[in-house]
């Protein structure tokens, strides 16, 4: 019994503990004027196992979304929508890719606003098991109406985004926040390292690996099935693992629970009477409510939020346009490679991008230039037509300036209970960006390749243009922001 209360002693005083101070270098202030520096604290550890939970939860989104890349055309082609014209599979492709994102724009901010009240477990479980329920779908899918349902349940069921960037703000501090934020563009660049690979390798399996499935008649009807069926086991893990071992985090019901747990063993003790040091924080904020959506629309939530739908609007149409670019045939401008060609060169993509946001996020923290790379994000990425090589290294910018912003809008939020939906709005205009990016995007393509205006370098021409708003937007974040100490509450 000893023991068990020890341990729920820690955790009570971990709960309720102060955020150590900012990284960033402290000032004495005596009378408005600022004097000499204090010294930076040292950096608090990273909670490892509840950070590990949540990137694996992360991951199941873009291994889900990323599967499809290396097939997505010819996947279009044997549906028969096309009717046989391999120019048009660029428009049906484009609005397969944006449907998720379409449906998904429609309800995260309320997932977001959802899990302010009824705590983040039960909306991550959701989310969890709509993404490996679609994906099985979308597998054993012979029709393109069966395809965009899927694609829509995925995002219509998918409420992951936004909370567990609420979750890992929630069970980090001033000082480790960029460390655990930085693996969430690694994550990413992960899924589409391993699901593109995986997709351009187990697609048609029984022709590609006649020894291995030439047997199963099942994958002879369902080419697609085995790459999705493998992917919907990342979700069902991190539903699993997250079931047994990830904590609530809410603001108030996390208290509310370290307190329940405290009364449940002291009613198992001793005449002895047990007090949790959490009750006291419980009984000052059980009161408390998410605040109305207005509220949060300050000029520091606002201008970071219009940042991170800009770059989801280029990023997201430069990652739609990748595949089809490289499966196209080179007549219609494209380099006419094989799926599992495509595959390799996207994860190639995906191992040089999150390697570097590893290395250089944390850094940037450290030297204070988090808002130059906001500013100048994906000023390189238009060289996809040039050398795949050299856009692989120039798309490094991209994820960095994800990552960046991600903090931005962590600490951004008027009080602690309106994080989530905070996230959930950040969420919802990245949605809606990249539901109107892969679908205008491969439709300038197919446009181009049927000699329209511009000609093949009408795409590129638009692209160039929202860099530029891109850049632009970036000119806005105040530095002040850029402290990953000065949060807003």
């Amino acid at each position: 019994m000893s023991s068990s209360l020890e341990v729920l002693d820690q955790e009570s005083i971990r709960c309720r503990s102060p955020r150590p101070p900012s990284p960033a270098i402290l000032y004495e202030e005596h009378d408005g004027v600022s004097e000499k520096p204090t010294l930076q604290p040292r950096a608090t550890p990273l909670p490892r196992l509840q950070v590990s939970i949540l990137l694996f939860m992360l991951l199941s989104e873009p291994c889900t979304a990323a599967v499809l890349l290396p097939f997505i055309n010819n996947l279009v082609y044997e549906v028969g929508i096309t009717h046989g014209d391999k120019s048009k599979v660029g428009y049906y492709a484009g609005v397969i890719e944006s449907l998720f994102f379409a449906t998904e724009s429609l309800f995260i901010l309320q997932y977001g606003r959802l899990s302010d009240r009824i705590g983040r477990r039960p909306v991550l479980f959701i989310g969890l098991a709509g993404l490996a329920l679609s994906s099985f779908c979308f597998g054993i899918s012979k029709s393109f109406l069966g395809i965009l349902i899927s694609r829509a349940l995925a995002g219509a069921l998918n409420g992951n985004a936004g909370v567990i960037k609420s979750v890992l703000r929630e069970v980090t501090d001033e000082t480790n926040a960029a460390s655990a934020f930085a693996f969430i563009p690694a994550i990413w660049s992960i899924g589409f390292t391993l699901a593109p690979a995986l997709g351009g390798l187990l697609q048609h399996p029984a022709e590609t690996m006649p020894n291995v499935f030439g047997w199963s008649s099942t994958l002879k009807t369902y080419p697609y099935l085995l790459p999705c069926a493998v992917i919907a086991l990342v979700p069902t893990g991190g539903l699993v693992m997250g079931w047994f071992f990830l904590r609530e985090t809410h603001p108030v019901l996390g208290k509310a629970q370290a307190a329940n747990m405290y009364q449940l063993v002291s009613s198992n003790s001793s005449s002895e009477t047990l007090v949790s040091p959490a009750e006291s924080d419980f009984s000052e904020t059980k009161s408390s409510s998410p605040p109305p959506l207005r509220s949060l629309l300050t000029p520091r939530v606002s201008i970071t939020i219009l940042n991170y739908a800009l770059l989801s609007l280029l990023d997201i149409s430069l990652v739609a346009l990748q595949p089809i670019v490289f499966a196209s045939p080179i007549s219609l401008g494209g380099l006419g490679m094989e799926p599992a060609t495509i595959g390799l060169l996207l994860a190639l993509q995906g191992l040089v991008t999150g390697t570097a946001t590893v290395i250089f996020v944390p850094r940037m923290q450290q030297w204070f230039v988090m808002h130059y790379a906001i500013k100048f994000h994906i000023a390189g990425g238009l060289g996809l037509w040039v050398l795949v090589g050299v856009y692989a290294v120039v798309s490094c910018a991209s994820p960095i300036s994800f990552c960046c912003l991600l903090l931005f809008i962590s600490n951004a939020p008027p009080n602690a209970m309106s994080l989530g939906a905070t996230n959930g709005l950040a969420q919802t205009s990245a949605s809606v960006m990249r539901a109107i990016g892969p679908a205008i995007t491969t439709a300038l393509f197919a446009l181009s390749a049927n000699g329209g205006a511009g000609g093949s370098f009408l795409v590129y021409m638009i692209l160039t243009g929202v860099n530029g708003l891109c850049v632009g937007a970036g000119m806005l974040v105040r530095p002040e922001w850029t402290d990953i100490g000065a949060r807003a509450y």
